[in-house]
């Protein structure tokens, strides 16, 4: 039996929905212990991206309970009421409108005719939005573009940030703009003035000093990078341009599909001569593949650990795993060989242990090569998270049973059918193949603790 409960706000919070009659769906809140913080009699719940509030919408029938009928159109009788609660489920603002939550910001009406509410959840716009995004450069708030093609910045209180200007306008830095004419991008500097004559495709900010865009036709795309005050750094000439933050390196794949490395004044340190190059998750060296062979470089380009590797996975904790002659071990950073060649199959490290398989079964190593559980896992075993290690046996098709393993070998529960996802320490989202819901349940027993939508 569960009973409704209050906290200091939303977060740990799942939504679920409800059949009513087996057709129409009913949503509510549940918290992590299965207990109701809303029940499930509402048509949409939405909680805000600070937790402190939720945004719900309900149905009503004038006619509940009595016997009606009506001719084709919309139900005169049926109407939709919109509300959002406090942690402490107090109503702070009603209406007879939808009212929708994005980056806490609430807006009343229809997409295609809403209106702003401030802090205080009073309504300040009486701006007819035809689009809208949130923006962190230069100004952290709402760009929006109306109808009669006017685009500005406001913040959640409707101070104007940027003024309204009469074209489809985006602020990306101080001195730099974009606008749409025709479907077509074009930056702009601070006077509103075209900075170069092409046009091009879509745009993105890769970090808040460079701006990648991309010009061609579909199908023939080119990418290249540009600066706040506008000046071209990376001219189009590339497939595909990506930023580690890390690293402070750009991944580039040239228009020949090969893979190389800039480093953040855009000098070519690893040459564009690799099938593939992937960073690590904590360690400064990148995987590369060349010639269907695996080996490690630093960021200038150097080779740390030859191309001898016919399969390879990234650093982690130090430790990468690596295949040669059919067989997996780990290497370290200088490329020698810290746990033996001697496995059938093996993961990355994570919480100081790693997966590894030999004659058929699962089991794990510590970064000395010490067996600390013993092989005795037949399935998929994957790396160690939150304490646990999700544990995939019994496989009929696309279907198989799930638990988790405890970092002293046994198990943290019972087996379930279908995929978990952790959700705190004792209790997992679980999703079966078959099914249409998620559910709730006790790690340790396998128990159904509530039905999600």
């Amino acid at each position: 039996m569960v009973s409704t409960v209050f906290s200091q706000d939303f977060g740990g919070t799942l939504d679920f929905y409800q059949q009513e009659n087996g057709i129409h769906r009913k949503y509510g809140l549940v918290d992590s212990l299965g207990n109701i913080i809303l029940p499930g009699e509402y048509e949409s719940v939405r909680v805000s991206e600070n937790n402190k509030y939720v945004v719900v919408r309900k149905k009503f029938n004038k006619m509940e309970g009595k016997s009606y009928s009506y001719v084709g159109g919309k139900d005169p009788y049926i109407y939709y009421e919109s509300a959002i609660f406090n942690a402490k489920l107090d109503t702070v603002f009603h209406s007879n409108s939808s009212i929708r939550t994005y980056g806490n910001y609430y807006f009343i009406g229809e997409w295609s005719n809403f209106r702003l509410l401030n802090s205080n959840f009073e309504e300040v716009s009486d701006v007819n939005f035809e689009s809208v995004k949130f923006i962190t450069q230069p100004y952290s708030g709402l760009w929006y573009h109306t109808k009669t093609g006017f685009s500005g910045v406001i913040d959640k209180d409707d101070n104007q940030l940027m003024k309204e200007m009469p074209l489809w306008i985006q602020p990306i830095a101080e001195n730099l703009f974009v606008a749409k004419v025709n479907s077509k991008y074009f930056f702009l500097d601070i006077n509103l003035k075209k900075i170069h004559d092409f046009s091009f495709n879509k745009f993105e900010l890769l970090h808040p000093e460079i701006v990648l865009f991309e010009v061609g036709k579909q199908h023939r795309e080119s990418v290249g990078l540009m600066n706040m005050k506008g000046k071209i750094v990376l001219p189009a000439e590339y497939s595909q341009i990506s930023y580690n933050e890390r690293n402070e390196m750009y991944l580039v794949r040239d228009k020949d599909y090969k893979r190389g490395l800039l480093n953040k004044k855009f000098k070519n340190t690893v040459p564009f001569e690799y099938n593939m190059i992937k960073e690590s998750k904590d360690s400064n060296l990148f995987l590369v593949l060349k010639d269907k062979k695996y080996g490690f470089v630093n960021a200038k380009g150097k080779v740390i650990v030859p191309m001898i590797y016919d399969r390879a996975d990234v650093f982690s904790e130090g430790l990468a795993p690596v295949q040669k002659d059919g067989k997996w071990g780990f290497i370290n950073e200088k490329g020698i060989v810290i746990v033996p060649m001697i496995y059938d199959r093996a993961d990355v490290f994570s919480e100081g242990l790693a997966p590894v398989q030999k004659d058929e079964k699962w089991g794990f190593v510590n970064d000395k090569g010490e067996v600390v559980i013993n092989f005795q896992f037949v399935g998929i075993v994957k790396p160690f998270e939150n304490g646990y290690a999700e544990y995939l046996t019994n496989y009929q098709g696309s279907d198989y049973e799930t638990t988790y393993i405890k970092k002293d070998g046994t198990f943290a529960g019972a087996f379930v059918r279908g995929k978990l996802e952790y959700f705190s320490k004792e209790k997992a989202i679980l999703s079966r193949y078959d099914a249409k819901y998620r559910y709730l349940i006790d790690i340790k027993t396998g128990e159904v603790i509530f039905r999600l939508r």
